[in-house]
């Protein structure tokens, strides 16, 4: 499966956007994407998971990658769903053009 497909796989559309899904890994050294894990996109956070810092961080990261508005929605695990204000082509091709990079 292509890179393209696999991350195409972890958008989705709702009535307020775009939802991606992503894999938190908090505490890292510095914060980037590494790729997919288990139909998400893989994050490493350079942020503690207590007190919504790392949710945060992941916000502003995803924020500055997509160039667009986003928002945690599910908080309190690991696996979180991100809503982002864009078209999912637009997402899904921003996506992979920085992971591919």
């Amino acid at each position: 499966m292509q890179l393209d497909e696999q991350i195409a796989g972890a958008v989705s559309v709702s009535a307020r956007g775009t939802e991606v899904k992503v894999w938190a890994v908090p505490g890292a050294s510095q914060t980037e994407i590494v790729g997919m894990h288990a139909g998400a996109v893989r994050i490493r956070v350079a942020a503690p998971a207590h007190a919504d810092a790392a949710n945060q961080a992941i916000s502003d990261f995803l924020s500055e990658v997509l160039q667009a508005r986003t928002e945690v929605r599910r908080r309190t695990s690991r696996s979180k769903r991100v809503l982002v204000d864009l078209p999912a082509e637009v997402v899904i091709a921003r996506l992979t053009q920085r992971i591919a990079s």
